[in-house]
């Protein structure tokens, strides 16, 4: 794709936002090592973390990033989170959809930024490819997910493929990032069944409310 040239990435996710395809199951997490717990939103969000050995004291990054949003990020040992192979971000909004906004339409919204920024540093023509969209099931208004392969980055001798899962709730929105850099490869060869297998475990994640409507904390996610 051509750099800046975002119109066929934007003209995908009008498409997107009308049908998106069914996909991954998610694993329970007692069937997992290692899980994350991080508060956010007043609520325990747990989900599978893939970088043992052991699990991390804290993330690598955390903080707020505007009114009403919050993000953590993960990445191996003796790496950063400006220089990776691989990355975990946990995000969250207050934003919901409008009253009888279809989610997809929302979630696309959301996620275009993104992509626009993915497709600038890609210095091939991006696969962008929905991969996910179920509707009232583990608790959520909806789950949707989609993927991103790159074979090749703009000054750079690495690819950089990625899964991005959104959860909407009733009172926030959250999603899960999971993005991995290697060597270079053609374009829109990317390892499905790789990605398949860890998008089961990204739908993994839960979120529990930490106080109950009395007040009384709660246990987090088991």
């Amino acid at each position: 794709m051509v750099r800046g040239d975002y119109r066929q990435i934007l003209a995908v996710f009008v498409v997107l936002a009308c049908a998106v395809t069914a996909g991954a199951q998610s694993r329970p997490l007692k069937d997992v090592i290692f899980v994350v717990h991080q508060t956010i939103q007043g609520h325990d969000v747990s989900f599978p973390y893939p970088f043992g050995p052991q699990l991390p004291a804290a993330p690598d990054f955390q903080g707020e990033t505007g009114p009403g949003r919050f993000l953590a990020q993960w990445v191996p040992r003796e790496e950063s989170v400006t220089d990776w192979t691989q990355i975990i971000a946990l995000a969250s909004t207050t934003a919901l959809p409008r009253a009888g906004e279809d989610p997809a339409a929302f979630v696309v919204d959301l996620l275009r930024p993104f992509a626009i920024e993915f497709a600038e540093r890609c210095a091939q023509n991006p696969s962008i490819v929905a991969d996910v969209d179920q509707r009232g099931v583990h608790g959520y208004r909806a789950m949707i997910g989609f993927r991103f392969g790159c074979g090749r980055l703009h000054g750079q001798p690495r690819s950089e493929d990625a899964m991005i899962q959104y959860f909407i709730t009733d009172h926030a929105t959250y999603s899960l990032h999971w993005a991995e850099r290697g060597p270079t490869h053609d374009p829109g060869a990317v390892d499905t069944a790789r990605w398949r297998q860890r998008g089961g475990l990204m739908f993994s994640l839960q979120v529990c409310p930490r106080f109950g409507v009395d007040g009384t904390p709660h246990s987090p996610c088991d």
